[in-house]
């Protein structure tokens, strides 16, 4: 019992801990842009290619763009919903040494400029950003009440199951050195009938008294020892009938 409620407590910690954690990716790709004012414009010279990246299917980041600028790695975010997965024209012809100008905040890229040239507007960058928080934040909702309705619903099983386990009769031990003996009685009535067959547990006192009186072929006896057994009085009478018609004598 102390296994299972340590299980149970278990389980409960690790679910809460990943609706925790589902909770807090939600609210970290889901909040809101930065202000353009809020934002660190500064010159940056790029030093390789920039290239896209993903971070796979099960990832709620997306497909991203990496700018290497002054030994640093910055990105262009939602690159599916910025630039329709793909990156553009002029900026697959940038290449190492171009000098860029970034609006950023942290290693994000929310503004971009390269002699003059506006390649990536902080409107669209923002837009872009809304659209994805609104998806990400209606499929991680999903899944946090997906998760606790799994929680409460293995709770509730559980406790099911420990209800039908405590209602569950437990048989009673048999007393020391009991004995049982399961007998058989068949009739012939020599008519071509068929054979009747009916059987019976005796033990105990019951079983003595009935074996004493087998060995003494006592009628009477025999009767009352297997309705004491249960029997009513015509059925034992028959089945003392029966055994005494077929066995001259018993074994003891």
């Amino acid at each position: 019992m102390a296994d299972q409620k340590k299980k149970s407590i278990g389980l409960f910690v690790l679910m809460a801990a990943i609706v925790a954690v589902a909770v807090l990716n939600v609210a970290d790709l889901t909040r809101d842009a930065p202000r353009l004012d809020e934002l660190v414009a500064h010159d940056a010279i790029l030093q390789a290619p920039v290239e896209t990246s993903s971070t796979g299917r099960r990832s709620w980041r997306g497909r991203y763009a990496v700018f290497v600028v002054d030994g640093q790695r910055a990105t262009v975010e939602e690159l599916c919903d910025v630039w329709n997965c793909r990156l553009p024209d002029a900026v697959k012809a940038l290449h190492p040494g171009a000098h860029l100008t970034l609006w950023t905040s942290g290693s994000r890229i929310w503004q971009l400029n390269h002699d003059g040239e506006l390649l990536l507007d902080y409107r669209n960058a923002v837009e872009g950003h809304r659209k994805a928080s609104t998806r990400k934040e209606a499929i991680g909702s999903f899944l946090i009440v997906a998760l606790l309705v799994s929680l409460i619903l293995a709770h509730r099983s559980r406790q099911r199951r420990k209800a039908a386990a405590a209602n569950m009769p437990v048989p009673a031990a048999r007393a020391p050195g009991s004995r049982s003996i399961k007998l058989s009685f068949t009739v012939d009535r020599r008519v071509n009938v068929g054979r009747h067959a009916h059987t019976q547990m005796l033990s105990g006192p019951a079983l003595e008294r009935f074996q004493e009186a087998a060995q003494r072929r006592d009628r009477a006896a025999m009767i009352t020892a297997l309705v004491e057994a249960g029997l009513s009085e015509a059925s034992a009478a028959n089945a003392t009938d029966a055994l005494l018609g077929e066995t001259p004598e018993l074994p003891g």
